[in-house]
């Protein structure tokens, strides 16, 4: 390269920059420094493990979705495939055009070209996941939130979607009896 861009008689083509000397005192490192980093490494390799353990204990879809006496005591659905199978039906009905709820309006799940959101940071099954463990286990929102990494007005918008969205695309499996017209009015009454 120095041959090209330099003339013949000048002093940095004769120098060689890939070789030189090596002073032999920078090659010697302190024994206490390579314990130090070594430790350290020990101690990073420790936390880890212990993070992917913890990890393994938190309620998440991957981490119960193969259990199904958990699923079902987490969801009230028996295993993940009915959970799976409700979701393909959603999705094919609905998901495509899922509307968040903003107060008292909707407003299409997909951003327009011109108007990119945050990238979501739970897929949609892991949304519906959160939806149906709240129902089943009465979660709070903030306790929702914390465990999802979310805040709580996210989480509220969510569960408020899901819940219109199943609502209106599941209400004729769960038709529930007219009570004034099937049982009559309570004799107190």
């Amino acid at each position: 390269m120095w041959g090209t861009c330099l003339p013949s008689d000048h002093s940095l083509k004769a120098h060689d920059y890939c070789k030189g000397q090596v002073d032999p005192q920078s090659l010697r490192v302190d024994k206490s420094i390579v314990d130090g980093i070594s430790a350290l490494y020990q101690k990073v390799a420790s936390l880890e493990e212990e993070n992917n353990e913890l990890r393994t204990r938190c309620l998440t879809l991957e981490n119960i979705k193969d259990d199904n006496k958990r699923f079902q005591c987490f969801t009230s659905m028996p295993n993940y495939a009915t959970f799976k199978a409700i979701f393909y039906y959603l999705d094919s009905v609905a998901l495509q055009k899922k509307k968040n709820w903003r107060g008292s309006e909707m407003e299409s799940k997909l951003p327009s070209a011109g108007n990119r959101g945050a990238e979501a940071k739970l897929t949609l099954e892991e949304e519906f996941f959160m939806v149906l463990t709240c129902l089943r286990c009465g979660l709070t929102l903030a306790d929702l939130a914390l465990r999802n990494n979310l805040c709580e007005s996210t989480v509220s918008r969510i569960f408020t979607t899901w819940i219109n969205l199943l609502y209106f695309h599941l209400k004729e499996l769960c038709q529930m009896p007219d009570y004034c017209d099937d049982l009559g009015k309570a004799e107190q009454f």
